[in-house]
């Protein structure tokens, strides 16, 4: 009867040994994790920059800087996590539904990258666009996100004028930035323009359409 319990005794006790030696692992791998993320934004930082602030007290001023900002902000995710990246071009497209997550391995995963996303807007944003993402429950970035990108880019004539607005009046290249990153940012105006309005932007620059007429006038002329 001892030698049962004490076969008992050790049977438990490796059991006990085995559960622990599987959390000590869990909880390794998990901090291992940690530090790839992190390390993963702290070396997007290095390549590009992540954006400083969005959100002044007017309203326009918001409605024409969105697009830039959401270039800046998705291209610096990109590097840091792609995931991010793909979880909010899929609430773009489905701007219209709100974001839930489902009680799955991934849904889990998306809802952690959700939070994430949430604290990183958190330190971004500011005046109206903080006041959204603090009426946003259970700090859901994703769904901060589809408000913000609901408020900002409606599709309408309206919005492709502002984007074709800010695409002819935009800055001068500079020095906090890299050149690839401009253009880049210039690059996703046109094609928002293009898929908002229909036409290409060049078509529609008045500087095109002068260009064109002094090219067609070069033209006749050599005739």
């Amino acid at each position: 009867m001892a030698q049962q319990m004490t076969g008992a005794q050790m049977m438990a006790q490796s059991v006990q040994q085995a559960a622990q030696a599987a959390a000590e692992a869990a909880k390794a791998l998990w901090e291992v994790g940690v530090a790839q993320r992190q390390s993963c934004f702290a070396d997007a930082n290095k390549t590009v920059q992540c954006p400083r602030e969005f959100g002044s007290v007017v309203s326009s001023e918001d409605q024409n800087g969105w697009a830039d900002l959401s270039v800046s902000f998705l291209q610096w995710l990109c590097f840091a996590d792609s995931n991010c990246t793909s979880d909010l071009a899929y609430v773009e497209e489905h701007c219209d539904t709100a974001v839930s997550f489902s009680e799955a391995p991934e849904g889990n995963a998306t809802k952690a990258r959700s939070c994430k996303l949430h604290a990183i807007l958190a330190g971004i944003l500011s005046n109206r666009p903080l006041c959204l993402l603090r009426q946003i429950p259970s700090n859901n970035g994703l769904e901060t996100w589809r408000h913000l990108h609901n408020l900002f880019t409606p599709k309408t004539t309206a919005r492709s004028m502002a984007l074709r607005s800010a695409i002819l009046s935009f800055p001068a290249f500079k020095s906090d930035r890299t050149l690839l990153e401009q253009i880049q940012t210039l690059e996703r105006l046109g094609d928002e323009y293009q898929k908002i309005s229909g036409n290409n932007i060049a078509d529609d620059s008045p500087r095109s359409s002068e260009h064109g007429h002094v090219r067609s006038s070069n033209t006749y002329t050599l005739v």
